[in-house]
Formats: structure tokens, C-alpha cells, sequence
């Protein structure tokens, strides 16, 4: 038995359990909870919020369930017992009115999308008996300062996603993985344990206010002049807002073979120059303002012929930057990149060659 909001329940099969029960009043499995302790998505659940909008969750609950308080009004503050090991996916989601969370125990995972758009969601502990946070976990929450758990190994795409009040993110040793778009916020600055060894070319790209980088503890990355590079400075990971500004020439440093890093929004560069050294860059992350790309001489990858820059190893256009109304594109191209259009939306006659075997998506978008 156990009092919930000042009535009393219990949660049993016993035939003769039940009858004495409701002999007495007492609410039976008044909650769908399986035998497992998983707490199902029920209007009943809606029992378990009291008066003040404060979450009761009785004992018997290890686990709540997918998308069990989801888009539920009124839920302002939910206290998580020790029995309860997991939150499952969507769990609190679009709950707009959630301003602080409480667990009391040894959570192990909180699933993907769990706190999802709880857009007035201010203030949660993550212990360190969590080991999982999914994707898009916190996107759009309120929070302003969160501690990584020591036993989080990877921080999934925009699990801190989009968070407008995020000034302070602590990164622990153990972390090994962050993913795109993983963080957003005001954050100015992100100190990276020696553990983390891999970081997606998308990640601080919503981290609009960041301007360091500490990777005093970690050998595998550069921090240098507003640029994040791999120890072997092939590849340019994060690039800072203020690094960028005014730039209307933008040179790629010698040496970098791979530029995955998104700029298409600074607007303010005309021209792009490539290094001899560069082996890989993709359309979708250039700007739209950009005018000109340069290739320096040396580079056996790429040449920049009127407007369009083509990958002459594997004949593909990457992306044609010219303003003419009308474009050809050369002999013996195979394929076309996603989004290769997307500098030249004036283009009104596009000739093809005999040699096009392969349009990809979003190419042909502008």
C-alpha cells in the first residue's frame, strides 16, 4: 500500500487482496504499471500530480514509461524516487509548464526526447549513475547550467539543443563522444576532458556566444585564434563567431584536408580559397554570399572553372557558385552533390552532360 496525494492505493493481483481493498475504499491498480515496474501512459497518471502541480510517483515505479506525462498541463515540479532507474522517450515532453526536476536516486538513462520542448524547464541534478541521455533529451529547455554526468560517454545529437539560457556547461573525464549540434546556447566558454577523442564538425555550431575552447587537459584537439582542430590540424572542427566576423576573404589553413565546419551564415564572405592540401568540403556548409572560390595551385582534388567547383578524382560537381541565368556543366561528370545549387538560385537554363549518371537530394532545391 502507499498514500499518494493523501489517498491511499495498492497496486497487487491478489483476488483477495482486492476485494478487502475495495471492502475498504482503497483504490486498486489505480495506475497501468507492468509487472516490471514500467509506468504506461495513462490518463490515470494525471492522479499522481497534486494540487500545487508536484509529482508523486509511488514506489512500485522503476521506470516511466514512453511518453507518460507528455504534453501534460498543470506539472510543475516532479521529484524522481530512488526506484526509478529510467525515464523513457518522450516522457515529459512539450510539458510547458515543468520548472524544475528532482531525482533523489541512481538514475541509469534518460531517454531520447524526454525533456523535449519543456520550454520553461529551469533547473535539474543529473547524478553520475547516469550513463545515457538521448537525442534531444534538454532541446529547448531553460537551463542554464548543467554538470555532464562522469558516466556519460556521449553527448547525442541536440541533447543540450537550442537552450537560450545556457551560459555554463561542465564537461567531466569519461566523456568520449559529442555529436552534432549537440550544444546551444550563450555558453563563452567549454573546457574538454582528456577523454574526448571524437567531435562532430556540427557540434558547438549553435554555441553562438562561444569564444574559448580549454583543451589544456586534451591532446587530441587544437584550440588556436577562434579555431578547433584535430591534433593533426587536417581538420577544422569548430570555427568561432568572432574568428569569422568581418572576414571577406575566407582562406582555409594549409594542411587541412577535410572542412566539414558550417559558416553559411556569415553572410559577409565573398570569396572562398582552398589549400593544395584539402581533400573534402561540402556545399551545404558554405554561405550564400560567396561569390568566388580560389584553388590554390598544388591541389590535385578540385578545380574551380566558370562558377562551378568540381571534384576532378571522382568527377562531381560540389557546387556552383556562378550568377549566370544560363550554366553547363562540363563533360565528363558523373554526379551532382547535395545542395550544389544552393549559391546560384538565378540559374534559369541548366545544361547537363552525356557523362551525369547521378543526381543527389537537395541539389536541385534553389
Amino acid at each position: 500500500m502507499q498514500i499518494i496525494n493523501g489517498e491511499l492505493y495498492i497496486k497487487t493481483k491478489d483476488e483477495k487482496k482486492i476485494k478487502a481493498a475495495q471492502q475498504l475504499g482503497i483504490q486498486v491498480n489505480p495506475f497501468d504499471i507492468t509487472d516490471d515496474g514500467e509506468l504506461l501512459s495513462t490518463k490515470a497518471n494525471l492522479k499522481l500530480i497534486n494540487g500545487e502541480g508536484t509529482l508523486a510517483l509511488p514506489s512500485l515505479v522503476s521506470k516511466i514509461g514512453m511518453g507518460a506525462f507528455s504534453g501534460v498541463e498543470g506539472l510543475k515540479t516532479i521529484i524522481i524516487p530512488s526506484s526509478v532507474k529510467e525515464i523513457g522517450d518522450y516522457a515529459f515532453s512539450y510539458n510547458k509548464e515543468i520548472e524544475r526536476v528532482v531525482i533523489e536516486g541512481d538514475l541509469k538513462r534518460i531517454g531520447h526526447y524526454a525533456f523535449d520542448q519543456a520550454t520553461n524547464l529551469r533547473e535539474i541534478n543529473l547524478p553520475n549513475s547516469i550513463s545515457e541521455i538521448g537525442i534531444f533529451a534538454f532541446r529547448n529547455t531553460q537551463i542554464s547550467e548543467v554538470t555532464v554526468p562522469k558516466n556519460v560517454q556521449t553527448i547525442s545529437v541536440l541533447t543540450f539543443g537550442n537552450c537560450s539560457k545556457l551560459k555554463k556547461i561542465v564537461l567531466q573525464e569519461g566523456l568520449k563522444t559529442i555529436e552534432g549540434n549537440a550544444i546551444g546556447g550563450p555558453v563563452e566558454s567549454i573546457s574538454l576532458p582528456s577523454t574526448v577523442t571524437s567531435i562532430n564538425a556540427q557540434a558547438f555550431i549553435d554555441c553562438y556566444n562561444l569564444i574559448n575552447i580549454d583543451v589544456s587537459k586534451n591532446n587530441n584537439f587544437i584550440f588556436e585564434s577562434g579555431k578547433l582542430y584535430n591534433k593533426n590540424r587536417t581538420e577544422i572542427v569548430f570555427i568561432t563567431k568572432k574568428a569569422l566576423a568581418n572576414q571577406n576573404v575566407f582562406e582555409i589553413n594549409d594542411g587541412v584536408e577535410y572542412f566539414n565546419t558550417d559558416i553559411s551564415s556569415y553572410s559577409g564572405i565573398k570569396k572562398l580559397v582552398i589549400p593544395a592540401s584539402l581533400k573534402s568540403i561540402s556545399a551545404k556548409i558554405l554561405p550564400s554570399s560567396i561569390e568566388n572560390i580560389e584553388v590554390k595551385s598544388g591541389n590535385t582534388n578540385f578545380i574551380s572553372e566558370n562558377g562551378i567547383l568540381y571534384n576532378k578524382n571522382n568527377g562531381q560537381l560540389i557546387v556552383c557558385y556562378s550568377k549566370n541565368t544560363n550554366v553547363t556543366i562540363q563533360e565528363g561528370i558523373k554526379s551532382i552533390s547535395s545542395y550544389a545549387f544552393k549559391l546560384s538560385s538565378g540559374i534559369k537554363e541548366l545544361t547537363f552532360p552525356e557523362s551525369l549518371e547521378t543526381i543527389s537530394g537537395h541539389s536541385l532545391d534553389y
